[in-house]
């Protein structure tokens, strides 16, 4: 997949300014070998609604969403896997440092972008279902979406934003049922999303001019 050696550059040119170098090669040890699912979806369908758009900047965009993503990730392992050190007892781990950064990072590249409060609003919902305190049972169990569908959604809209700087609805809808598919029956990469170019092509291409999603910050609204 030609996107994914681009969206590669892009992350770690992403943390070239991280120190200290000890703790930067960490970091890209945490991202080395990842599926890249979130970063090529933004740059496909980038690129699938305007072909101009450089390859460049769709995957700095797309680094800022699989940043996020490998951040949110990290910690969701932690929470779960993870015992927790005592409150005031030795240093801490510095994989939840390195899930901080990632986040911080990711969200730093989205900050000014149309789907900045959709990346606020997944953020903040991770954190109340996987708050220390939350029910074992509160997640997908409660009608939740998952990391890995929302961010799907995401990468979607990351992609539109950047092409067009709106992000149709009939696409948003399209996201979802794609991230529904990803999350039932995974399979490889290029398996996942090996028409995502088309689709998006012929969604954009029958949208209504002036259909516009931007102002809506969460992923699942209706």
């Amino acid at each position: 997949m030609e996107e994914a050696p681009r969206v590669r550059e892009a992350l770690r040119e992403s943390l070239r300014s991280i120190d200290p170098d000890p703790f930067r090669a960490r970091l890209e040890r945490t991202l080395e070998g990842r599926p890249l699912t979130p970063g090529v979806l933004t740059v496909r369908t980038a690129r699938a609604i305007d072909g101009a758009v450089s390859v460049e900047a769709a995957a700095e965009r797309a680094a800022g969403v699989q940043l996020t993503y490998e951040g949110l990730r990290l910690t969701r392992r932690l929470v779960e896997t993870e015992p927790w050190p005592p409150a005031g007892e030795g240093d801490p781990d510095v994989d939840v440092v390195a899930a901080e950064v990632l986040v911080a990072k990711g969200l730093n590249q989205l900050a000014h972008t149309g789907v900045r409060g959709r990346v606020v609003e997944i953020i903040r919902r991770f954190g109340r279902t996987h708050s220390r305190d939350a029910d074992e049972s509160r997640s997908t169990d409660a009608g939740e979406p998952s990391l890995e569908a929302d961010f799907v959604v995401l990468a979607i809209a990351a992609g539109a934003d950047l092409a067009v700087q709106t992000v149709p609805p009939g696409l948003l809808e399209y996201a979802r049922e794609l991230a529904v598919d990803i999350d039932a029956d995974p399979l490889p990469d290029d398996d996942r999303i090996a028409d995502v170019d088309g689709n998006v092509e012929r969604i954009v291409a029958t949208a209504e001019p002036g259909a516009e999603d931007r102002s809506r910050p969460s992923t699942m609204d209706p």
